[in-house]
């Protein structure tokens, strides 16, 4: 199983254990690789949510977990992609959300697969060099 990086609405579904294909999937990977692949934007995600929610035992909570997980940082070589890909897409007036944009940025400067319900979201940035796969269809 390739290195991936889950979006944050694939890490819900997992932290949930909402989705059966999504847990079969991280189960799977966090066998092969030990532990979970995230992005600093989706830990961001997180917490600023359950601030938002005045949840602040559970963003507590999920801190303590995501210690134990991956977390690739959003650095120079992602904002360079990142800036670009949110550039041409200004440019032709097929926005995506900020938070997207450096999610996929982050996926892309680390070579690695990106874990989205959101696929035909993504697709957008496959010519960016973005590779994304549903973890919530059937293995």
């Amino acid at each position: 199983m390739n290195r991936t990086l889950l979006d944050t609405d694939i890490l819900s579904d997992f932290l949930r254990g909402q989705n059966g294909n999504v847990l079969r999937r991280a189960q799977a990977y966090i066998s092969e690789h030990a532990r979970l692949t995230l992005s600093a934007v989706t830990v961001f995600e997180v917490v600023r949510g359950r601030h938002q929610a005045q949840q602040i035992d559970r963003a507590a909570q999920f801190l303590a977990w995501a210690q134990n997980a991956e977390v690739l940082a959003f650095d120079d070589k992602s904002a360079r992609i990142g800036g670009e890909i949110a550039g041409a897409l200004l440019r032709t007036g097929t926005t995506i959300g900020v938070a997207d944009v450096l999610i996929a940025a982050t996926a892309i400067a680390n070579n690695v697969i990106l874990a989205s319900a959101n696929v035909a979201h993504y697709q957008r940035l496959v010519p960016f060099g973005l590779s994304v796969e549903n973890w919530r269809d059937p293995i």
